[in-house]
């Protein structure tokens, strides 16, 4: 089992793009939280988290150094429930 350091939570930067798809194709892998059995492509991704941004949309991350281990969406309709994904054996 990995150690886990502090974990750091923000809003998403671009920087964090593909460490964000690495973990949500690890997650949908699980085929235990999400509909789909892999993370689209990451140039789909990439487009997708930066209209998000465009918008002015909050999608925050928590990092395990400069790795993505979960996420959570501001978006208004689930503010009050916050998911986190922590990954260790990735």
């Amino acid at each position: 089992m990995d150690t886990v350091g502090e974990i750091n939570i923000h809003p998403i930067t671009e920087e964090e793009f593909e460490s964000f798809h690495a973990c949500l194709d690890s997650v949908a892998r699980e085929r235990k939280f999400l509909g789909s059995v892999q993370a689209p492509p990451l140039e789909k991704t990439r487009d997708w988290l930066q209209a998000e941004m465009e918008e002015g949309a909050i999608r925050l991350v928590a990092l395990d150094d400069s790795r993505v281990v979960g996420e959570h969406s501001l978006d208004g309709v689930y503010d009050d429930i916050i998911v986190m994904a922590l990954l260790f054996d990735q």
